[in-house]
């Protein structure tokens, strides 16, 4: 003690407390190390202050209480708590543990108590101390680096906000958020998961959790991810590897299973990694998740992928893919933008409007315009069907895919916007109903743009319509065409004329020449 307040010793004088501590009021331990052997608690949400290398000791058997809010308080960064007994907080107090924290033995929380961490622990190896969070209770890394090799477990909640390597086990069945950096060692249980900012690192492990929320940070591991109710996208990015502070592109993607349904809300990243969903995916508002560095989505069968209020997709590095064996739609309203490599062997199905900015094939499956608009930059039908009515647009290569305005009974028009290229091959068909000759009793393609024709044309009569000698129709128009429709459904002519195709019943056999 020197001028009216206490300095910093070279050694720390000892008080050894053998039958117990009460703490009652604001208090100072300063340069001293503190043992205790018994009870310490605390009568209120007081705290009491380790400054100038202060160190406190709870021994192996011994208990340190901090229920009705008590705390530790470090002013100056230096106080030091070893715990090798029992640390606890019971009941409903919140207390705030503002010293660094080195545990050997056991830390507690019941009740609807909340424990916060505030000033790291950093022993490695040696802080094999356990970690129990009940439920209802909540245990949080707040500041600081902790190094922790013993286990974490519980029903609780435990808040990951500190610089963590955590190599012990990990099995917590209530909640886990993630705001800090933190990398997992043996993952039994996360509980429900909330990633909002920071990096997590879930190595190797294979996790199954029943929602998860990313608003934030990264997520990251090799691992796969298994959420069994709903995955929310609301911001940050999830990745297979990360280094040097980004997603790189990995030999091999990880897989996140969202079995659950997904929702988007916000602008979202998945990075060399592979999401497959099971359920119904959508979007809050015109939001985007960008697939990069390999990253691929997988919509399979039974599975719908809404892009409806204007929700899309983008590829910075053009590496994206969908693969759509399932529903894609566009069932409400705004624009939607589709960046990315897009495969389709489902269906798509648009009431608003879908841009396919990147390649599209279609292998197998149906499109489907519902009033809406699709529109290719480079379209191709391997087979398959392009039905309905409403608008298209673009580049379209029907390769070996029927051309099938409207549905089975109904009469439909296709309109492709200025500047289309429509182009059917030998394999390709298009399919034209017909009800009757006045307009809107026969299906009708109008192209603002070109056409190269080739491969059949087929006409199926329908609503009892009976097709009489000299009945005519444009089922067909265009800028500007070439080429011609191989065959022609009997008794049917085709005259091509420089912007349409007008068929002509004749009663007849016909073969394009």
């Amino acid at each position: 003690y020197s001028n009216g307040v206490c300095g910093t010793p070279t050694t720390n004088a000892v008080t050894k407390a053998n039958g117990g501590i009460s703490i009652s009021s604001y208090s100072y331990l300063v340069g001293r190390t503190l043992n205790n052997a018994g009870v310490a608690s605390y009568t209120s949400g007081y705290y009491l202050a380790l400054n100038n290398g202060t160190i406190v000791n709870n021994l192996a058997k011994a208990v340190w209480d901090v229920s009705n809010g008590g705390r530790l308080y470090s002013s100056d960064a230096t106080g030091v708590f070893n715990n090798a007994g029992t640390f606890r907080s019971l009941g409903n107090g919140s207390s705030s543990i503002q010293a660094t924290f080195n545990n050997t033995g056991l830390v507690e929380m019941t009740g609807t108590s909340t424990q916060q961490f505030a000033d790291g622990g950093s022993c490695g190896s040696s802080c094999s101390g356990s970690w129990s969070v009940s439920s209802g209770s909540t245990l949080q890394f707040y500041n600081g680096t902790f190094a922790l090799s013993g286990a974490i477990s519980g029903a609780g909640t435990v808040i990951h906000s500190a610089t963590e390597t955590l190599t012990g086990t990990y099995n917590v069945t209530g909640a886990t958020n993630l705001t800090g950096t933190v990398s997992f060692g043996i993952v039994s249980s996360v509980g429900v998961l909330t990633v909002s900012s920071g990096v997590a690192n879930f190595g190797k492990n294979a996790l199954t959790v029943p929602s998860m929320t990313l608003s934030g940070g990264t997520f990251y591991g090799t691992g796969t991810l298994t959420v069994t109710g709903l995955l929310t996208f609301g911001g940050g990015s999830m990745c297979t590897l990360y280094s040097s502070g980004s997603c790189v592109t990995p030999t091999t993607n990880a897989l996140t299973n969202a079995n659950g349904g997904i929702s988007i809300s916000s602008y979202s990243y998945l990075l060399g990694r592979t999401l497959n969903n099971a359920a119904a995916a959508s979007y809050t508002s015109g939001y985007y998740l960008s697939l990069s560095n390999g990253a691929i989505v997988n919509n399979p069968a039974k599975a719908v992928w809404d892009v409806s209020n204007g929700g899309g997709f983008r590829s910075s590095d053009g590496t994206g893919v969908f693969n759509n064996a399932g529903t894609f739609q566009s069932s409400g309203s705004g624009s939607s933008s589709i960046q990315t490599i897009f495969n389709n062997s489902g269906t798509v199905q648009s009431a608003a409007v879908i841009s396919f900015a990147d390649a599209f094939t279609q292998t197998k499956g149906s499109t489907i315009l519902s009033g809406g608009t699709i529109s290719f930059s480079a379209g191709t039908f391997d087979t398959g069907i392009f039905s309905g009515s409403g608008t298209g647009g673009g580049s379209i290569m029907n390769v070996g895919a029927v051309l099938a305005p409207g549905d089975s009974t109904n009469i439909g028009t296709i309109n492709l916007a200025s500047g289309s290229a429509y182009v059917q091959n030998s394999k390709a068909a298009y399919d034209v109903k017909i009800g009757g000759t006045s307009n809107g009793k026969y299906d009708q393609v109008n192209i603002s743009g070109t056409a190269t024709l080739g491969g059949a044309l087929n006409v199926t009569a329908i609503n009892g319509y009976v097709p009489k000698p000299g009945d005519s129709v444009t089922v067909m128009t265009f800028s500007s065409a070439t080429g011609q429709f191989a065959t022609v459904t009997k008794g049917w002519v085709p005259t091509y004329n420089s912007t349409s195709v007008v068929l002509k019943y004749k009663g007849m056999t016909y073969s394009a020449q």
